[in-house]
């Protein structure tokens, strides 16, 4: 049985984890690949989500993220992604989650592909998913059995994951209402993605379990489809499309939906709250009796090996980070002794080679020219001392083949084998050459001599040291492009909310916790959906963020 591989020492340590790799970053925070060692050998990769750091001092945001870590803390579903912890490490709030492989249902409704009724089945399967887990939220109780009457509010294509094992998971309950936590959202104020709410949270009315279940029709009509339901040039086109417009229908778009799904959906989106399903068991069932006469729903077994197939590029990507984070490492000996598994990657100096070790049965008694390559014998060692000294030697090797080469007089001599090392100087018959005793960790000077025994014209070029190089003065060093000198930041946040313009520019909703801006004066203007707005005037330094909080609309 093949051992489990270590995780390797780095990444930034975080408390009593590691981040290894940042996976993405949202509005509130962002995602890291991290594994958590423990006694015995322990090792577990997870996911943390760190809050923003320019969020941390809004009491609203921290408030916000605590209670996604005290709803999701409740749940234990196979259909909803499992929370560990929820901590604090120099100030800065992290949830630490569970691992996923796989793809969200928004990669799977932009993919290319046929709708066929395998693709049909296929959605249905993973539909019927997301309604259990949902179901799980919607009927958890206390200890004493009391509803704690959880809704969702943000069921989107984004939170939900479909794992490459065929297992969907329902993620991110971050505006979701729970009975006995306090809620963010002031009364007339709108949180979610818009083109998923249903009419009376688009309208800021109170919400139930239904205008989740209104959410995951519109989820269901664009995987089905591959087609935007919503999709609108502004917000206040997208709430007169949900509130007022005649909705499609999916067996019209594509006709390989069956009539009897496409009339599930349609009770889904049902505009008033008593007219849709009333639980997502329901809707569930509605899905699976729709489905029944043309093959059912896919077992997620076959949801699995399609996913495999469709998106091989994501699980390659996914499984190369993944061997990445656990690749097998050797940690280094208290006595420094190098690791088996080879230098540092830090470390990027080739090792030297060895030239062959020559014997006596190796010394030919023709005489032939001298090789300076085979004058070191010198066996490297995995260390950076000996590596430097060994550069050093190589480097006076070059010099003795460059005087060689410039040599007048023949250099015909008997190969001398690197273990015999004469013990006195010795003069060619034929060359007048004074030969250096060697050693094996120093190199031979040929220094030609004339008849008398002196060095010669020659020699005495050679041995002059080289005109010292001219250094070319230094290019100064870029800053790269990407990178603003002296750039500020903007926090913004408003309620209800607000599209923001900057300067004439529109940036986005709001929240923005952090918007780049030169320093200087700037003119930002927030409008409603409703058209009312509020314009002001801020002054940005760099390196420092302003914040700016509009309210009592």
């Amino acid at each position: 049985m093949e051992k489990p591989s270590k995780l390797p020492d780095s990444g930034e340590l975080f408390g009593r984890y590691r981040l290894i790799t940042k996976i993405a970053s949202g509005g509130m925070g962002e995602i890291y690949l991290a594994r958590l060692q423990g006694e015995g050998g322990f090792e577990k990769l997870l996911v943390i989500k760190r809050l923003l750091p320019e969020l941390v001092a809004s009491e609203e945001f921290r408030t916000m993220f605590v209670n996604e870590a005290r709803i999701t803390a409740q749940l234990s579903h196979p259909n909803i992604c499992d929370l560990y912890e929820l901590g604090e490490v120099d100030h800065q709030y992290f949830l630490s989650m569970q691992y996923l492989q796989g793809v969200s249902m928004s990669r799977i409704a932009r993919s290319e592909g046929p709708v066929d009724l395998d693709h049909v089945r296929f959605v249905g399967g993973l539909i019927e998913q997301a309604c259990a887990g949902l179901h799980h939220a919607h009927e958890m109780t206390d200890a004493r059995g009391d509803s704690y009457r959880i809704v969702h509010r943000d069921v989107s294509p984004s939170n939900l994951f479909a794992t490459f094992d065929g297992v969907v998971k329902l993620l991110d309950f971050g505006i979701a209402t729970m009975q006995g936590v306090p809620r963010m959202t002031s009364k007339g104020s709108i949180r979610g993605k818009f083109t998923y709410m249903s009419p009376e949270q688009i309208s800021g009315l109170s919400v139930d379990r239904t205008s989740d279940i209104f959410s995951v029709g519109i989820v269901m009509f664009e995987a089905l489809t591959r087609r935007r339901m919503f999709e609108r040039p502004s917000e206040f086109l997208v709430a007169k499309a949900i509130l007022e417009e005649q909705y499609p229908d999916a067996h019209v778009i594509a006709p390989a939906v069956p009539a009897e799904l496409s009339a599930v959906i349609a009770r889904a989106l049902a505009r008033k709250p008593p007219d849709r399903f009333q639980t997502a068991k329901q809707l569930a069932d509605a899905i699976r009796d729709a489905l029944a006469a043309h093959g059912g729903s896919m077992t997620p077994a076959d949801i699995g090996e399609r996913l495999r197939a469709e998106f091989a590029e994501d699980l390659a990507a996914q499984r190369g980070q993944f061997d990445n984070a656990t690749a097998p490492f050797q940690r280094a000996l208290n006595d420094g002794t190098e690791s088996l598994a080879g230098p540092s990657p830090l470390i990027h100096d080739e090792p030297l080679r060895s030239p062959p070790t020559a014997t006596p049965a190796t010394v030919s008694l023709v005489p032939r020219p001298v090789e300076p390559a085979t004058v070191l014998d010198i066996q490297p060692r995995p260390s950076r001392r000996t590596a430097m000294v060994a550069a050093g030697l190589l480097a006076l090797a070059m010099v003795a083949v460059l005087i060689i080469g410039l040599r007048s007089s023949s250099t015909d001599e008997p190969a001398v084998d690197a273990a015999v090392r004469p013990v006195v100087a010795s003069r060619s018959s034929d060359a007048g050459v004074l030969r250096a005793p060697m050693d094996a960790a120093a190199q031979v000077l040929v220094i030609p001599l004339d008849a008398a025994g002196a060095e010669s014209p020659s020699a005495k070029k050679l041995t002059r040291k080289p005109p010292a190089r001219r250094k070319s003065p230094a290019k100064p060093r870029r800053r790269p492009a990407s990178v603003k000198q002296g750039a500020g930041y903007l926090n913004v946040d408003s309620f209800p909310f607000a599209t923001i313009y900057v300067d004439g520019k529109r940036i986005d909703v709001t929240p923005i916790p952090k918007l780049s801006l030169a320093p200087g004066p700037h003119r930002v203007r927030a409008v409603l959906k409703d058209g009312r707005s509020k314009t002001f005037h801020i002054t940005i330094r760099a390196g420092k963020t302003t914040r700016k909080r509009l309210s009592g609309w």
